[in-house]
């Protein structure tokens, strides 16, 4: 009676076993590298936020799928999401879609949301000012007391959303654009190399691309464009400290696919990048690091907020340039 009970659950186990392997040899994934481009320069903020994603990803073991970034930044980075919209074979392939490019794109092209598959969206991120410690000015009224005196006051950034806040900032201190100028930069990391080789007075950045800089000294934080304060090396008054109104252009950080790729494809990298978010790893190494807010919107939802972007962006912004 032993023998036969043994035998009766040897035989369960190599059952469910041979059910366990056939499921998971049912579950797609890639079977070979996926590509996943950048549309800015290596060390931006999307660089930044993209390879955290892929190290939480592969070390937490989501999945094994080996990912290569690939910086396309021809165009202000619309080579890139115009490769991938249009890729005729979309199943290994994804983009780092964030607010930023999201606007130019939207500003300078006829590519919409519409155009791809939305992933995930997974962080949102708010624009801070830095100048390096030689900057001519003892604080940011002052600067622009000497910009309505007749001194130009220069500031650097990249993308619609930094050119997006120069306005608004522009706007509120009641200056013009030939009093408190604009250098547009194809990334942040460019535009923080333009201020600290003495190009321009003032950066717009975000917390993750500018931390290390702040924490080296060689950039000081000079105003909060949001409703809080950033912390540690990154502390500096809020605007509205400084006596003006709140006015903040929040940059999301998502994910989109092609608009080819399949829907297996498109809920594996939905789960993965759902799983991924889910991570305390997430939490800790990005968003807490560089002060930003969690967000968590997959599939469906995603598009619902990308799309929410979009109408917002073309009805108060592009439609008003």
């Amino acid at each position: 009676m032993k023998k036969k009970l043994i035998g009766i659950l040897c035989v369960a186990f190599v059952l469910s076993l041979c059910a366990t392997v056939s499921f998971a040899a049912d579950g797609w994934k890639p079977d070979g590298e996926v590509k996943f481009v950048v549309c800015s320069s290596a060390g931006g903020g999307s660089d930044i936020y993209t390879r955290k994603m892929i190290d939480i990803i592969n070390g937490e073991g989501i999945a094994d799928t080996k990912f290569v970034v690939d910086y396309m930044t021809d165009g202000g980075g619309e080579s890139g999401r115009q490769y991938v919209s249009t890729a005729r074979r979309g199943d290994r392939l994804l983009v780092a879609m964030e607010y930023g490019g999201f606007a130019n794109m939207l500003l300078n092209t006829t590519f919409r949301i519409e155009d791809f598959r939305c992933v995930a969206v997974v962080a949102e991120e708010c624009q801070i000012l830095l100048a390096t410690p030689k900057v001519k000015y003892a604080s940011l009224k002052d600067a622009i007391e000497a910009a309505k005196n007749g001194t130009i006051v220069t500031i650097a950034g990249s993308g619609q959303a930094d050119q997006q806040m120069y306005r608004m900032m522009c706007k509120e201190f009641g200056l013009t654009s030939s009093q408190m100028t604009y250098i547009r930069c194809s990334s942040t990391s460019e535009a923080i190399t333009n201020c600290l080789g003495g190009h321009s007075d003032y950066v717009f950045a975000r917390a993750s691309a500018c931390i290390s800089y702040a924490e080296a000294g060689d950039l000081v934080p000079v105003v909060a464009l949001q409703e809080k304060r950033f912390s540690g090396k990154l502390d500096c008054p809020t605007i509205s400290e400084l006596g003006y109104n709140t006015i903040k252009v929040p940059l999301w950080r998502g994910v989109c696919a092609p608009k080819r790729c399949s829907d297996k494809a498109y809920e594996f990298y939905c789960d993965a990048f759902r799983k991924m978010a889910e991570n305390k790893r997430w939490s800790e190494e990005y968003c807490a690091k560089y002060q930003a807010t969690p967000l968590a919107f997959f599939g469906a939802d995603a598009e619902k907020y990308m799309k929410a972007s979009q109408e917002a962006y073309l009805t108060n912004v592009a439609n008003k340039k």
